[in-house]
């Protein structure tokens, strides 16, 4: 990398395979791969949609910005936040201060395919919003952060991250 950021932020939606090329890109370069949700499940031995039941989604964001923010002084790191990270600008200027950020950007129709499948949609502001409002709400917030937009659509996870790999060297 030609930059000083020693980490890759992946944001985007959830079902966007944040997780899936988060851990082949940290597979490529050997570096740790951290998702956020998963420290904060351990953190607060509760699951994500438990901690947005218990706490709201103000609470929820609050105890998600502690958690980011509790990543300190981390290098040579995939990052895999949560899809509502983008809600606390004091995450995203702790990320963009240390990684190079890249945005996954599924279609819509993707998302919705992919969600549907999952037991349980732990998504800040789905209830209020539906799933369509909040993924054209959130697709501004996205590209407003990333300093890399990659489509998914059509590609495979390995070539995602190949496609990551590439622009990063040349960022």
């Amino acid at each position: 990398m030609k930059t000083n950021k020693s980490n890759i932020a992946l944001i985007g939606m959830a079902g966007a395979g944040k997780s899936t090329v988060g851990k082949l890109l940290a597979k490529k370069l050997n570096y740790f791969f951290i998702d956020t949700d998963e420290i904060m499940f351990k953190g607060e031995g509760l699951e994500i949609h438990t901690i947005i039941k218990k706490f709201g989604e103000e609470g929820f964001k609050e105890i998600e910005e502690k958690y980011i923010l509790g990543l300190g002084n981390i290098k040579n790191s995939i990052i895999s936040p949560g899809g509502s990270v983008i809600y606390s600008n004091k995450s995203m200027d702790f990320l963009k201060e240390k990684s190079i950020i890249v945005f996954l950007d599924a279609p819509y129709t993707k998302i919705e395919q992919r969600l549907r499948r999952r037991k349980h949609l732990s998504i800040i502001g789905l209830r209020q919003n539906g799933l369509k409002k909040l993924f054209s709400e959130r697709l501004k917030q996205y590209r407003k952060y990333a300093d890399i937009t990659v489509r998914i659509e059509n590609k495979t996870s390995e070539k995602i991250a190949r496609e990551i790999l590439d622009l990063v060297k040349h960022s």
